[in-house]
């Protein structure tokens, strides 16, 4: 036999050879062991409070010789309450709609479900109403997004387009001491201050800027892929609301998203977050189309108080194009925070 011939001869067998064990492969792949159990929560309901024990039910002939169950990678405490029923613990520091992925093992085989829930905060807020100390004047023309306080000067953000602003107010008298108007295809937003930079959101053109705080000189921008409603600084963060539930999270310098988490009462999900401002460890949230602020511990999502501040403006201050309770700033040094509206014609120090 010629050399060529074996060589060829060799290569169709290796080739139906390796044909074989792909369709034998195939049919392997193909077999689908069937589920043994079925499970469900005992109740029906997939709500349940965080750190609450919720109950599951499985329907089989077989009994589990164990469960384990995670949400994501975190191990949650499972508990026997019948011989077909457990009880899943679930985690304090996790709001919103879940995954719970268990495992039941038996005969040597484990078998997984999924079963989604919602899990709740298990604070029920403190209603608040809000104590008026002090009134100051203010521009009845500023449609407030963003207010912040430091050293004497309120830093204000107005919206609308072609009248958002960047201003420097003085707290005392409500005059405007400087001004710098955004470009008219922009709608003005939330805004903090980092040190000496203003960082200023805009709403649905996905753009900030950044100015220094000296004379509102513009030194940058940056870009985020939400809207863009309220900003705070934690002092390690930057925090971002776009009118949703959440609470968006930002590194500095370069505006890097870190995380974000599900702002949820024991009721549900609170939506519309609005203006920011960050105090003693807790956020306090506007609550667009509302006068109500919240107080949400950024940690967990978790609103601790709700405070109503319906009756803080008086009905002879009230006019044709007033709108709703928004901006929060906060004097650190003398312990006083002040809110407004938009074209609103007073500011006010109060108490929560």
């Amino acid at each position: 036999m010629k050399l060529c011939d074996f060589l060829t001869k060799l290569f169709f067998l290796c080739s139906m050879q390796c044909i074989c064990v792909f369709f034998i492969s195939c049919n392997q792949t193909t077999k689908t062991q069937e589920k043994v159990f079925v499970v469900s929560p005992t109740k029906g309901s997939t709500r349940v409070s965080a750190g609450s024990a919720m109950e599951f039910t499985y329907n089989s002939k077989k009994q589990a010789d164990s469960i384990v169950a995670y949400i994501g990678k975190q191990p949650l405490l499972v508990t026997y309450t019948n011989t077909n029923d457990f009880a899943v613990t679930m985690p304090t520091n996790i709001l919103g709609s879940q995954t719970v992925l268990c495992s039941l093992f038996y005969d040597g085989v484990v078998e997984q479900h999924t079963v989604y829930v919602t899990l709740l905060s298990d604070i029920i807020p403190t209603q608040t109403q809000v104590s008026n100390i002090k009134a100051f004047n203010h521009d009845i023309t500023a449609y407030t997004q963003g207010l912040e306080y430091h050293d004497g000067i309120l830093y204000e953000s107005t919206g609308l387009y072609g009248e958002s602003t960047i201003r420097k107010v003085d707290l005392n008298t409500g005059n405007v001491l400087q001004s710098k108007k955004l470009p008219e295809t922009v709608f003005g937003e939330g805004l903090t201050l980092v040190g000496d930079t203003i960082f200023q959101l805009t709403w649905k053109s996905q753009k900030g800027f950044m100015y220094s705080k000296h004379d509102l000189s513009e030194i940058g921008q940056f870009s985020y892929p939400t809207e863009g409603w309220g900003l705070a600084y934690d002092g390690e963060f930057l925090i971002m609301t776009d009118g949703s539930e959440y609470l968006y999270f930002y590194s500095l310098p370069h505006f890097t998203k870190v995380t974000q988490i599900p702002v949820y009462d024991n009721q549900g999900p609170v939506r519309q977050l609005n203006e920011l401002e960050y105090i003693d460890g807790f956020l306090y949230a506007n609550i667009y189309t509302t006068d109500d602020i919240v107080k949400i511990d950024p940690k967990t999502g978790k609103i601790h108080q709700r405070i109503s501040l319906s009756a803080l403006l008086p009905p002879q201050y009230h006019h044709d194009e007033i709108d709703v309770l928004n901006g929060i700033a906060y004097d650190k040094e003398n312990n006083r925070i002040f809110v407004t509206g938009k074209n609103w014609p007073k500011l006010f120090e109060v108490k929560f």
